[in-house]
């Protein structure tokens, strides 16, 4: 490949990233407006252990990784971490 033809492949791929960051900070701000909180999952798991996910998916914080065997472990994480628990949602 030529210096001219690098060139206009790093040029595309800089206006794409461009693209997709402008688009990322539109549905952050239609996630904003709509009042969606990505809310904190507790599902109960058939075995009688508790397990956490977030509702709009992503990594969840490391200290609510893995299994659980009492809600209020994951509720006392919760205040801890944010100052209530306004962002756990029961399933």
């Amino acid at each position: 490949m030529s210096n001219p033809e690098v060139k206009n492949l790093m040029d595309d791929i800089w206006a794409k990233k461009a693209e997709k960051k402008v688009a990322a900070e539109e549905r952050k701000k239609d996630k904003e407006e709509n009042c969606v909180i990505n809310r904190l999952l507790v599902e109960r798991l058939p075995m009688g252990l508790y397990h956490c996910r977030y509702e709009l998916g992503g990594p969840i914080p490391t200290e609510f990784a893995g299994l659980f065997t009492n809600i209020t472990r994951i509720k006392s994480l919760a205040i801890r971490r944010w100052g209530n628990e306004d962002k756990l949602k029961p399933v």
